[in-house]
């Protein structure tokens, strides 16, 4: 992917190339960490890609012209959501955890 074909490219259409490269850069990690991926460079390259694309929409303006750099915001609106929820169950389980291991250290002092 060459970046003077991305330039000439309409935004609506380096978003799509953003999604499927991210997509494609995904399914490498999952291969790769599961020592299916023989050919491991190609994460390497699949990340530069992602990088000339993101560069070029911020050279064509695409963002001042309102197109969505993310094709779904749900995702990321849920994955926050998570985050909050899980921080508030960790908070109430650890109110109710009693503190196991100060009472092993005072009895090993003793």
């Amino acid at each position: 992917m060459k970046f003077k074909d991305l330039i000439v490219a309409k935004p609506e259409e380096l978003v799509h190339e953003l999604s499927k490269a991210r997509r494609e850069l995904y399914d490498l990690n999952i291969n790769n960490h599961s020592r299916q991926l023989k050919e491991t460079h190609k994460i390497r390259d699949k990340k530069k890609d992602i990088a000339r694309i993101l560069t070029a929409i911020k050279e064509i303006g695409a963002s001042a012209n309102n197109v969505p750099v993310f094709e779904s915001t749900e995702a990321v609106s849920d994955t926050k959501e998570n985050e909050t929820i899980s921080k508030k169950a960790s908070n109430e389980s650890s109110k109710d955890a009693k503190p196991i291991a100060k009472k092993r250290v005072k009895k090993n002092e003793e």
